[in-house]
C-alpha cells in the first residue's frame, strides 16, 4: 500500500454448525508475522468472536502462534492440501503419482481416524526408506493434520483444508493485478 513492498492481507472465515460459511474479517498488515496475526485475532475477539471449536490454517508460523495464543480452547487443523504439497515437494516429479495416491487415502479416502492411521502406517512401510524426508514431513504435526476426523463426516470436506481462503486470496491477487497498488489503506 503506497510503496513497492508487498503487504499482507489477513482473512478469516467462519463455518457455522449448519455448514454455511461466513467471511468474518479482512484486514491489512505490513508483514505476515506472528505479531500481525496476533493483532488480527485480537480484533476478531474484541468484536465478539468466541473461541471456535476448530481453526484451520496452513503452516505459517505466525498464524499458528496466533491460534495457539488466542484460541487455546480450540482444535487446530493443519490444511491437508498444504501438507500434501509439502510432502510431494520431497519426492521426484516422476514418482509423485503413487505417493499422492497413498496420501489421498489418508486425508480423503479414510472413513475414520483409525482407518487414516492405518493408511499412515501403510505410507511409512511403503515409502520411509525410499523417501525419508517425505515420511518425516507426513509425521511432523500429523495429529493436527487429522483433527477433522474428530468432527462429523459431513463437515470434513470444508474443514480439512484452507482452500476457501486460498480461493479468496487468488481473487484478491487477480483484482490487484488489474488495478495495481493502492496509494493508501483507505483506498485498499
Amino acid at each position: 500500500i503506497g510503496g513497492t513492498n508487498k503487504d499482507a492481507v489477513f482473512l478469516a472465515y467462519g463455518i457455522r454448525q449448519d455448514g454455511t460459511m461466513e467471511l468474518l474479517a479482512i484486514d491489512l498488515g505490513f508483514t505476515d508475522s506472528g505479531n500481525s496475526w496476533g493483532k488480527f485475532v485480537e480484533d476478531l475477539k474484541a468484536r465478539g468472536l468466541k473461541d471456535p471449536l476448530l481453526v484451520c490454517s496452513d503452516g505459517n508460523q505466525g498464524v499458528i502462534a496466533a491460534i495457539e495464543t488466542h484460541f487455546q480452547a480450540s482444535y487446530r487443523q493443519r490444511c491437508a492440501k498444504h501438507r500434501t504439497q509439502n510432502i510431494l515437494d520431497a519426492v521426484p516429479k516422476a514418482e509423485q503419482t503413487d505417493v499422492e495416491k497413498t496420501l489421498n487415502q489418508i486425508f480423503y479416502g479414510a472413513t475414520s481416524l483409525a482407518q487414516a492411521k492405518q493408511f499412515v502406517a501403510k505410507f511409512k512401510k511403503e515409502f520411509s526408506k525410499k523417501y525419508p524426508t517425505a515420511t518425516e514431513r507426513l509425521m511432523e504435526d500429523l495429529d493436527q493434520c487429522l483433527v477433522f476426523y474428530l468432527f462429523p463426516a459431513h463437515h470434513w470436506r470444508r474443514i480439512r483444508t484452507s482452500n476457501k481462503l486460498e480461493r479468496l486470496n487468488k481473487e484478491i491477487k487477480r483484482r490487484f493485478k488489474v488495478i495495481g497498488r493502492h496509494p493508501d489503506e483507505q483506498g485498499c
